[in-house]
């Protein structure tokens, strides 16, 4: 499965995206980079969070209320309303990093979801902050070796990608490949990872012109 609303995210390289986006299921970032679903149900456990104020609601402790505003940013991305999904993704990712004790995945899915929210707005300094966030964090709760850190290193490496920057992009696909290929059944245990990066590979190879090689490794991101 992919992302991001990606299949998503960051050729604009964002055109590349919107295509991917149409030739397969809805997808929402739920889970580091991506999580496939269809929106329809997340609606209506969404509609309550998104019938409040406008105002960033008030967080709470509870992990079931840090996903539902999760949930309801991305409703609120899906229908256009754009002021109010950047809101909800900055109140999620507030909640998770104030919540005690740490979820670590909770707040690299906020971080991530925020992040891809924040790249289609061509928003790219705030986009390029939260990627680095995200990896800082995934290194100090995982450590380098780890798949999570691997799928951080792929998100960098996509938005690198988006930006031309071409040889930023191959170094952060190289690492993030390399620690998951150590990883036994790593696409098993780690499809989302895995996704991300096959996802980066292919962005990057789009920036360079490799077309055909950048399908065969968007096929490899969808089917995870």
């Amino acid at each position: 499965t992919m992302e991001k609303q990606i299949l998503k995210s960051p050729i604009s390289l964002y055109s590349l995206s919107s295509i991917l986006i149409a030739a397969v299921t809805p997808i929402l970032l739920v889970d580091n980079r991506c999580q496939a679903a269809p929106a329809a149900s997340y609606k209506t456990s969404a509609t309550a969070a998104n019938s409040q104020s406008t105002n960033t609601p008030a967080v709470s402790t509870t992990n079931w209320t840090k996903s539902e505003l999760l949930k309801a940013a991305q409703i609120a991305e899906l229908e256009g309303q754009n002021g109010l999904a950047d809101e909800k993704y900055s109140a999620a990712l507030k909640a998770a990093q104030s919540a005690s004790p740490a979820d670590s995945n909770l707040i690299l899915a906020c971080t991530a979801a925020f992040a891809d929210f924040l790249e289609k707005q061509s928003r790219f300094p705030e986009e390029l902050s939260l990627r680095q966030n995200a990896l800082a964090l995934a290194e100090k709760a995982y450590g380098k070796a780890s798949p999570q850190y691997a799928g951080q290193l792929a998100n960098l490496a996509s938005y690198h990608a988006a930006k031309g920057e071409g040889a930023n992009a191959r170094n952060l696909t190289d690492q993030a490949s390399a620690i998951l290929s150590k990883s036994p059944d790593s696409e098993k245990k780690f499809p989302l990872e895995n996704s991300s990066a096959h996802f980066a590979v292919a962005r990057r190879q789009t920036a360079e012109g490799t077309l055909g090689l950048a399908d065969d490794s968007y096929i490899k991101a969808r089917e995870l």
